[in-house]
């Protein structure tokens, strides 16, 4: 017990001197609305994921950030019929490089790519089921300032492939709308 206290208080210590060595504006954080859209014709899901962000701005040029969401909105896909299966997202999380290009202090455009980890739920009647997926991820976006410290963006990212059984792989992506806010 003694060891997960002199270890948390280390963490805590340490993050706090990373941030104070930092100048303002290099840390950011926000929230976003994702609407992920799982696609191979005919199948389309249409899934709303909450998101949480938090990143490290290197340079002008360059960030890293790290992201995580919940799905709060599932979609229901009719198998056969008066039988339906309920298909959400658990969750997802992100590791990214940014890169970004200012065309104004206002507007600026930003790529992105990493890794993400998708995780989905499938449930019918009393039976569930979930599957995971792992892979690359990119996509590109814009930022619109709204004033020093913060901003909103508008985002469009290719996701890793949902897996349904090891021949098919359904094409997922992502457009999000969001709020980043520079500490």
């Amino acid at each position: 017990m003694n060891a997960k206290i002199l270890i948390a208080a280390v963490a805590l210590v340490s993050s706090n001197a990373v941030f104070a060595a930092t100048k303002p504006g290099d840390v950011y954080a926000g929230a976003s609305y994702s609407t992920m859209t799982a696609k191979e014709s005919p199948l389309s899901l249409d899934f709303g994921v909450l998101n949480g962000f938090a990143g490290y701005q290197v340079n002008d040029f360059l960030a890293v950030e790290g992201r995580i969401g919940v799905g709060i909105a599932d979609e229901s896909l009719d198998v056969f019929e008066g039988s339906a299966v309920d298909v959400g997202v658990d969750y997802t999380a992100q590791a990214l490089v940014k890169g970004s290009y200012h065309f104004t202090d206002v507007v600026s455009a930003y790529g992105i790519a990493g890794v993400a980890k998708n995780k989905y739920s499938f449930s019918q009647g009393s039976q569930s089921d979930s599957s995971s997926d792992t892979g690359l991820t990119y996509g590109i976006g814009l930022q619109f300032a709204i004033s020093g410290n913060s901003a909103l963006n508008l985002e469009y990212q290719k996701l890793p492939d949902m897996d349904m059984d090891d021949d098919v792989g359904i094409n997922v992506s992502a457009l999000t709308v969001g709020y980043t806010y520079r500490f």
